[in-house]
């Protein structure tokens, strides 16, 4: 199938149109990458071939519970990307980023991640758009 571009769909997070770049698109609930079980990112690697690109669709949600998951999210999906030519894009839409504190939620998950970029290719994104655009 070749490199396939990764949706995490937080629950009542909106679909995020222009972070896509690729035809091979798959997307999950968050919930499914919460299985302690065996990892949900190396079946649909080993299903669908490379994540190139791993998009992180957020909701409106802030606070202690919201920031821990994500974090834990954003950690599957850099290593779902690798550390050559991947991409991980926080998402939320533009309506729901007009919070702050998301706004700052999300930009201090993306310094977290980027921290661990040190000799890579990988690139870490966060895109506020509105639907459909």
């Amino acid at each position: 199938m070749g490199p396939v571009s990764l949706v995490v769909m937080e629950k009542g997070s909106r679909w995020p149109w222009r972070c896509l770049q690729s035809a091979n698109v798959v997307a999950v609930a968050d919930e499914a990458l919460a299985d302690s079980g065996p990892s949900p990112l190396a079946s649909i690697e080993r299903r669908c071939g490379r994540v190139k690109t791993a998009i992180l669709a957020c909701n409106a949600s802030v606070g202690k519970a919201a920031r821990a998951r994500r974090a834990k999210l954003g950690a599957a999906l850099l290593r779902a990307v690798g550390a050559e030519d991947g991409r991980v894009v926080l998402h939320a839409d533009a309506e729901e980023a007009r919070s702050r504190q998301l706004q700052s939620d999300l930009f201090a998950l993306a310094d977290t991640l980027s921290a661990r970029l040190h000799g890579t290719s990988t690139t870490i994104q966060v895109h506020f758009a509105s639907a459909g655009v």
